[in-house]
């Protein structure tokens, strides 16, 4: 899973395992710890694993998913298989898709590989959660770890603004302030999957929990590199609409005003080497439509 969501995911993991277990449907009768999950001899590197030392001490490997990974059952069953090698433990694996984007028909929970002649020489099952399929109240009022899940539960886009308050809320109430503001800055990227930018921008000012927030947080460095985005965005639309009104004031003193179907299709362009073009045939060009060109 691409960052922020894996650094925001990573830290969730960390800070509530007993919850996460509860939430991918794990009982945990025994204590949970994180144990080494970096498996960099050979470039591989998974979310999360759990130790339960319950009386038969099992392993619990946690995977994110918040892009399409079609061969995401593969890369559980290899990640598997090398947890297996290293502890020597039973694994259940799990992946929690964070959103229907990531989702796909053949991530059902069977990993199968079969030999064109019909032998099976691999079946391997593993847990699919997905979060959009959670009620957003039984979250709510969950434990809290479940809160970051809460935005991205069943609950319609207009409406998320209202969980994310509901959510600052309970970690103001009930929390210490720094598991609170690392709590919140889960919520608030996972809510990133759900919600534009200028969204979130508008709903922070009244989330108490952001005085909580370090401004070297990756949420403020994932909200700034929204802004960034959208003063290049913005320059960029302002040169192409620079271009348009240049193009249709030259053209008119050559050709006469544009018609309605001429416009729209000015209006339709969106790259400035395009508009660029344009211009230079209104040099040589006879009419609007030699100038504009075929698309």
């Amino acid at each position: 899973m691409a960052k922020p969501f894996d650094a925001a995911g990573k830290e969730l993991l960390e800070l509530k395992p007993e919850a996460i277990l509860e939430y991918v449907g794990v009982s945990a009768e025994g204590s949970v710890s994180l144990i080494e999950s970096d498996f960099s001899t050979v470039t591989a590197q998974v979310d999360s694993v759990f130790r339960v030392d319950a009386e038969f001490p099992y392993l619990v490997h946690i995977e994110l998913q918040a892009n399409l990974d079609v061969d995401l059952p593969r890369r559980l069953r290899r990640y598997n298989g090398m947890i297996d090698l290293r502890h020597k433990l039973p694994i259940l694996s799990a992946v929690i898709l964070l959103r229907p984007e990531a989702d796909h028909k053949d991530i059902d929970g069977h990993y199968i590989m079969n030999m064109p002649f019909g032998f099976c020489v691999d079946s391997f099952k593993y847990y699919v959660i997905r979060a959009w399929k959670y009620s957003v109240e039984t979250l709510l009022t969950g434990d809290l770890g479940f809160l970051p899940f809460a935005p991205l539960a069943d609950v319609p886009v207009d409406e998320v603004p209202e969980v994310l308050r509901r959510v600052d809320e309970r970690l103001v109430r009930e929390t210490t302030r720094e598991e609170a503001g690392i709590l919140m800055q889960v919520t608030l990227v996972w809510a990133g999957l759900v919600l534009d930018k200028g969204t979130i921008h508008e709903i922070l000012g009244g989330l108490k929990t952001m005085s909580l927030i370090e401004e070297s947080s990756y949420v403020r460095i994932w909200l700034d590199k929204g802004k960034e985005q959208g003063r290049i965005e913005g320059e960029k639309q302002g040169k192409i609409e620079g271009e348009r009104a240049i193009i249709v004031r030259l053209g008119r003193k050559r050709f006469g005003e544009p018609d309605a179907a001429t416009l729209a299709k000015l209006d339709s362009i969106q790259s400035v080497d395009r508009l660029d073009e344009i211009s230079d045939r209104l040099i040589t060009a006879a009419n609007w439509t030699e100038a504009i060109g075929e698309d």
